[in-house]
């Protein structure tokens, strides 16, 4: 009785834990999808902003607004790098227990 118990609690976890890999892998190619899309965006005002810094803008308020631009692409850029670490399989996962 006792076995019956124990392997039916190990079904249990085994199923629990398919499904959650199941979870996973569902949102996994929806993430990537949008973290090229959005990437691909902000790599296009990344070098618009980059080149007019080269450039260099004439006016303080220019400089400081491209400055911003600037940082915050590459904070974006930052956010879809772990987007997509996680969308990629093997990659990000969340560890399960045994």
């Amino acid at each position: 009785m006792k076995k019956q118990k124990s392997d039916i609690g190990r079904l249990d976890q085994k199923q629990d834990h398919l499904v959650r890999k199941e979870n996973i892998a569902a949102i996994r190619k929806p993430a990537s999808e949008i973290a090229h899309d959005v990437n691909n965006s902000l790599m296009i005002i990344l070098g618009n902003a980059q080149l007019s810094l080269m450039e260099g803008a004439k006016e303080e308020d220019m400089k400081t607004s491209l400055k911003n631009i600037f940082e915050e692409c590459q904070r974006a850029k930052s956010i879809i790098q772990r987007l997509l670490k996680f969308s990629r399989p093997g990659k990000g996962e969340i560890k399960e227990e045994e």
